[in-house]
């Protein structure tokens, strides 16, 4: 029963801890199996695989935070107006000046 026990948490483990880089293996998963297969005793083995889990949603958490900080902070820097943005503004202000010179012209 305690061997069905440790594949299902290891099966949603699997499933619910993000890879944070391809073709690695995530370290929750292992430090999980780690603590699995260190002790048969059922309760010792069942606070292993708690604290390892605890472990791993703290690093989850942490990667998380900084991912967020980077998402904010390219989004700020895509609401920043680019050289391209710069010289239409300039070309719009110069385009309306040249529509009330040509609208003064034809007044004459």
């Amino acid at each position: 029963m305690a061997m069905k026990r440790k594949w299902i948490l290891i099966f949603f483990l699997t499933i619910i801890t993000p890879i944070v880089s391809w073709g690695a293996e995530p370290s929750g998963v292992a430090a999980v199996e780690k603590a699995a297969a260190s002790e048969p005793n059922g309760a010792n083995n069942c606070q292993d695989l708690t604290t390892a889990v605890r472990e791993n949603q703290a690093s989850v958490s942490r990667d998380l935070r900084q991912i967020k900080r980077d998402l904010a902070e390219l989004q700020q820097k895509l609401n920043e107006p680019g050289m391209g943005q710069i010289f239409s503004g300039i070309g719009y202000i110069f385009g309306l000046f040249g529509v009330a010179a040509f609208v003064a012209s034809r007044k004459k």
